[in-house]
């Protein structure tokens, strides 16, 4: 959903980026939840948001806010 660099490629690309709480042991790991990181260069966007099919009031939040509020969940 942006330019940013990603470990995939190795370099600055067009990627998404999603924060992801996971439970693992030694049998294995599954994961528990997710959310997509969305730039604010998109949630900023209404046009781009209504286009992409975001649903209406989705803020923009940072990767550890994210990252916070799936684990809150849990």
């Amino acid at each position: 959903m942006g330019r940013r660099y990603t470990g995939t490629s190795g370099k600055v690309d067009d990627c998404q980026v999603g924060v992801f709480a996971a439970y693992a042991t030694e049998r294995g790991r599954a994961q528990v939840d997710g959310e997509l990181y969305l730039p604010k260069s998109l949630t900023g966007d209404g046009e781009r948001c209504r286009a992409a099919k975001i649903p209406e009031g989705w803020e923009f939040a940072a990767e550890g806010d994210l990252a916070k509020a799936v684990i809150a969940r849990e």
